[in-house]
């Protein structure tokens, strides 16, 4: 659910239909509706109140809501309210239709509202639990999406998002937890089980999340579906392989991914970590070429670009794909500094000096920039400065000795 647009997602929910990404760096896919059992699509059931005249309203609400003309259908979702306040649907969908007016305050106002008055409907607390995460208020969201499993613990999307939840705040332990209720809930899933494996990713227990993401492909293998959820699974397969040093696998793991979904710009970047890592730089540089197809704004594929670039020396070509990065992320250090170990193989030490300014900026004791920095105001004939930097470098280090040898770009010499 994460990266979905809100509208996408009240949309989803008016129709009967909650879908649920696999979250990770591989990118989201959703799962088809089909995966669910009925009993767990919110909305399906028909709106209840105890008012002819709220449901009455209700109904006209629903159709000018399916027509597009949302004022109007606002306006009798609240004449429904007005008539039977403790009307749960009629206050879930009017919270979604001020979130599809990306009115976000007032839809919040209107299902806090609503769970006051009806506080056992649980797709209230999640839609209000997604338009806190939206707007980056994960603490907020997580308590909300607490409050309502405390009324339905096996609410299965709420456990869901609040997996997912605890995950972005770092809570990697409360995380795996309720990925595993989650495979428990829905064993059949394979969904449950490509988001558990990427929990325990996060976690670094590697193995068990190998185990996760091999069982949720032989799901998908079963049901003879293979498609974005199983894209998912060998992408994080590739992660897990990758940080285990296990690259073949690793690889393998990936241009399976990318056999079944080939508009994953973040599984070609990276592919071409791992490629570059091991020393296959031309097809490195062609998965990175293959990301940026898909997403030419992202700084890290960017940068990757740059570093090879620097590495054969083509100096003009690495700085632009450095300064694009910028362009992106101003405060990306690895992107500063590179341009600094260009400037300095050009020997332009004023220019070599401000990039190196703003690599210290953000990384204040990185000691590469630092030793780099020391060089260039040697050669700038700023000794006393120098010497001031190598003191504060050799404390950091801990060292007696001058520093060590700098990195430098070019041919086999060291490259950031």
């Amino acid at each position: 659910m994460r990266n979905l647009p809100l509208h996408l997602i009240c949309a989803g929910l008016a129709a009967g239909a909650l879908l649920y990404p696999c979250s990770g760096l591989a990118g989201d896919s959703a799962s088809p509706a089909s995966n669910q059992t009925p009993d767990l699509i919110p909305g399906i059931e028909p709106p209840k109140s105890d008012s002819p005249e709220a449901l009455n309203y209700f109904e006209r609400a629903r159709t000018f809501e399916m027509s597009g003309r949302l004022d109007s259908a606002a306006e009798y979702l609240e004449k429904a309210i007005k008539a039977d306040s403790k009307f749960a649907d009629a206050w879930l969908l009017l919270g979604r239709i001020r979130a599809m007016q990306k009115n976000n305050p007032e839809a919040i106002r209107v299902l806090q509202n609503g769970i006051e008055a009806a506080p056992d409907k649980a797709e209230l607390y999640l839609v209000l639990g997604m338009l806190y995460d939206m707007e980056g208020n994960h603490s907020a969201a997580r308590l909300i999406y607490r409050k309502g499993l405390a009324r339905q613990k096996d609410y299965f999307e709420l456990i869901v998002e609040l997996a997912d939840t605890e995950l972005m705040l770092g809570h990697v332990k409360e995380s795996i937890e309720l990925h595993q209720r989650a495979v428990e809930l829905q064993p059949w899933n394979p969904d449950p089980k490509i988001n558990l494996g990427y929990a325990l990713m996060r976690g670094k227990k590697f193995d068990e999340a190998i185990e996760s993401l091999r069982n949720a492909i032989l799901l998908e293998k079963r049901t003879g579906r293979l498609g974005k959820s199983a894209a998912a699974a060998y992408a994080h397969l590739g992660d897990c392989y990758g940080a285990k040093k296990d690259y073949k696998k690793a690889l393998d793991a990936y241009r399976m991914s990318l056999k079944l979904d080939d508009k994953q710009g973040r599984v070609y970047y990276h592919m071409g970590l791992l490629l570059a890592a091991t020393g296959q730089y031309d097809t490195a540089e062609t998965a990175f070429e293959k990301a940026i197809m898909l997403d030419y704004r992202d700084p890290a594929v960017l940068a990757s670009l740059g570093s090879l670039e620097l590495r054969r020396e083509d100096y003009d070509n690495a700085l632009a794909h450095f300064e694009r990065a910028l362009v992106e992320a101003p405060d990306y250090f690895r992107a500063h500094y590179s341009i600094a170990l260009i400037r300095i193989a050009r020997e332009q030490w004023a220019e070599a000096e401000t990039s190196l300014k703003e690599a210290l900026r953000i990384q204040p004791e990185d000691p590469n920039a630092m030793a780099s920095m020391i060089d260039v105001l040697r050669k700038l004939d700023r000794k006393a400065e120098a010497d001031v930097l190598e003191k504060k470098y050799l404390l950091l280090k801990g060292a007696k000795g001058p520093p060590p040898p700098r990195p430098t770009p070019g041919g086999k010499k060291p490259t950031p």
